[in-house]
């Protein structure tokens, strides 16, 4: 359920109408990097400065947006990294020869979820939602227009034991 929601979130800012999104009602996603005293020593880093190089590798972040005199672009960096294996690919460091340490070298890293008694229903089925907010000047009236658009077109795409459905619409 998670993945298929975060799916839907990743089709939801590639609209140019949505600059943000976010799943909610699902265990947070964890992932879980384990290193040893030795390899951490090989390398010359620190715990912290390995997790901060982690954080810095996987980011999605809303760039703001430029007027011009065609219209708005809003601008968004994405490099949010989903699975251990993408995290895998992270260069954590420099070997004295100059080729890239890579995280899944250096380390055991395990996808999971945070253990924690969170549940989301939606008319008394499991569910997990996408919440999407206007930023800055993002008309509320073309965002919810776009969200009616984006879900047309990933209906198709779902099985048929998943349904997609607008709730909380704010727009008016």
């Amino acid at each position: 359920l998670e993945s298929i929601a975060e799916d839907i979130r990743v089709a939801v800012v590639s609209h140019p109408a949505i600059s943000q999104a976010e799943v909610t009602g699902v265990p947070p996603h964890e992932l879980k990097v384990t290193i040893t005293r030795e390899k951490m020593h090989e390398i010359g880093l620190t715990a912290g400065e390995i997790a901060r190089r982690i954080g810095a590798g996987s980011r999605e972040l809303s760039g703001g947006g430029l007027k011009t005199n065609r219209g708005d672009i809003l601008l968004r960096v994405t490099d949010r990294k989903k699975s251990a294996s993408e995290f895998g690919e992270l260069t954590i460091a420099t070997s004295p020869q100059g080729s890239r340490i890579l995280l899944s070298q250096i380390a055991t890293i395990e996808d999971g979820y945070e253990e924690n008694d969170q549940s989301n229903y939606f008319n008394g089925q499991r569910s997990a939602r996408v919440d999407v907010y206007r930023v800055g000047e993002e008309s509320t009236l073309a965002v919810s227009a776009a969200i009616k658009n984006v879900l047309v077109e990933q209906r198709t795409t779902l099985p048929n034991s998943i349904d997609i459905d607008v709730w909380n619409d704010e727009s008016g």
